[in-house]
């Protein structure tokens, strides 16, 4: 091997390590972004709510749950809105019956994390006259109707609910209100809850039994 050729085979051996070396730079800085952070398990920290903004075209989101207006005990504002098939419903049309309203928009993850646990209340007791109704409004183009209907979801909904969201000063979503049979708010809760369905069962099913439903 002459001298010319060995220094030909030594540039060709420092120029691969060189392009190993920053091949592995450029796969560190994909996969650790500035400020990125993996998380150590399962059990991070994920949102709860998504708060409503009073102005600005997003909205952000929380890890606890935003305060829900009105209190336990308090008369339940009255509501008149349509469902999809444009339908009117108001609110004293269930005067008699326990209604769960949820508040929600298609594009809130806890809002969906939600929505089994208030399908399965909806299986559970519909045939004691509690009536779920999902209280869809402030959406970002998104289909209430659709999104439903591809998960199976069969208690009712309403839509256009931004101006009741104010009447019951929601702040942040899913929210959700128990409405008794003599029209005052029995349950009131913001954001995520283990359980949900069980936790409302409880508040309901001694309402019902006093009522004899």
């Amino acid at each position: 091997m002459t001298r010319e050729s060995g220094l030909t085979m030594g540039s060709k051996i420092m120029f691969a390590v060189l392009v190993i070396v920053i091949a592995g730079a450029i796969t560190a800085a994909v996969i650790m972004e500035p400020g990125a952070s993996q998380p150590a398990d399962d059990s991070a920290a994920k949102p709860t709510a998504a708060v409503l903004r009073t102005s600005g075209p997003r909205a952000d989101v929380q890890q606890t749950a935003a305060p829900v207006g009105l209190d336990i005990g308090d008369r339940a504002p009255d509501w008149t809105l349509k469902d999809a098939h444009g339908q009117t419903h108001q609110l004293q049309d269930y005067l008699g019956q326990v209604v769960v309203m949820d508040f929600w928009a298609t594009w809130c993850g806890p809002c969906k994390a939600v929505m089994p646990d208030l399908q399965q209340l909806h299986e559970d007791y519909e045939s004691r006259g509690v009536k779920v109704i999902g209280m869809n409004g402030s959406e970002r183009g998104g289909n209430p109707v659709k999104f439903m209907q591809q998960n199976e979801y069969t208690y009712g909904m309403l839509l256009n609910s931004e101006s009741i969201m104010r009447q019951y000063a929601v702040r942040g979503i899913p929210a959700i209100y128990v409405v008794g049979v003599d029209g005052s708010i029995l349950f009131k809760h913001v954001g995520v809850l283990p359980e949900l369905d069980a936790e409302i069962a409880r508040v309901i099913a001694p309402h019902l039994e006093k009522h004899g439903l």
